[in-house]
This record gives structure tokens, sequence and C-alpha cells, in this order.
């Protein structure tokens, strides 16, 4: 069951980087650019847990910015630390936190994809209208993210950066995850 999970994960990353590789589709910095790039709100929330810090708001002037029910936020931290643990258990490695840091930030605000973790050294970010509208993506979407801080942990992005076209590879085994 979960070898076609798995396979239809892994077309569906290189079949999109692909896309944006041979110009049939615009890369997805392109196309989440100006929503990443606008200013963060304001977080009045913080949920703490032994490797994550989430904060989310609720008061936010752009709607898409709020999440009202704290427990979709306890939901997303169990993901994540179950994530964390499976991890450190298969890679015998922590996945990265930013130098001087204990533990990772994770912030919830509107940037129009369900997740990013990139660069190595900020957030992890949700899409919290998605995470408000679409209970299914958590999981898969936190352990994907978080897979990316392991990547960081074995120096992509913070010690070498690929080249084309190797770099569909980073988004397929985080796919996997």
């Amino acid at each position: 069951m979960k070898l076609p999970k798995l396979i239809v994960a892994i077309l569906l990353g290189v079949s999109i980087n692909m896309a944006a590789i041979t110009g049939f589709a615009p890369s997805v910095g392109e196309v989440f650019s100006q929503t990443l790039d606008s200013p963060m709100p304001s977080f009045e929330n913080q949920y703490d847990t032994d490797h994550f810090v989430l904060k989310w708001t609720n008061r936010s002037g752009n709607s898409s910015d709020n999440i009202k029910d704290p427990q979709i936020i306890k939901e997303t931290a169990g993901y994540l630390e179950q994530a964390w643990t499976k991890y450190t258990e298969l890679f015998g490695r922590k996945p990265y936190t930013a130098p001087g840091r204990d533990k990772i930030e994770v912030v919830f605000r509107n940037i129009d994809c369900f997740g990013v973790a990139d660069p190595p050294d900020g957030p992890i970010q949700f899409d919290s209208k998605a995470w408000v509208h679409n209970k299914g993506i958590r999981q898969p979407t936190s352990a994907h993210e978080l897979f990316h801080r392991l990547q960081y942990a074995y120096g992509y992005k913070t010690r070498w950066m690929p080249k084309k076209p190797y770099q569909w590879f980073t988004e397929g085994t985080a796919a996997w995850s």
C-alpha cells in the first residue's frame, strides 16, 4: 500500500520540477515569492513542545492568516514531534536547528502553498488557510517540511547547494517522508 503512494509522490515531485525546468510552468519560487515575501503578521499565540515553537494569530487584518482553533496547532505539534522521533531514530541525526536555537520555529500565515522550510535558518511556514480548511494536509505536510530540515542537517543548503538537474532529489525525498 505504501509503495504506490511513494511512487505517486516521487512522480509528482519530478513532474512539477521538470515542468518548471523545461519552461512549461513557472518555478515554484516565482509563483510563491510575492506571498512569501509579504510581511509576517504579529503572532500573539504560541505553543511550545520539546523541539518546536509554534506561533499563530487569530487577529490579523488578513483573515487568511488567522487560526481560531488552537487544537489545529496542538495536532500539528503532535505530527511534528512524531516525525522528529521517526527521523532521529531512522537517520541517527536531529533535524537542523538554526545556530543558537534549541527549537525549530513554526509559523502559520497565508503563504499560498501548503508549507515552506526555506531558508534553513528561517521558520517552517505553514499556510494557515489551508490548515483550517484541509485537515488531510496537516500530517504529510508537517513530515515533508521537517524532512527538509533533516536534509539541512546533512549539509543541503547549509554547506552544499545542488545544481540542476539534481534539485528534484530534495523534493522527491521529502515527498517520500
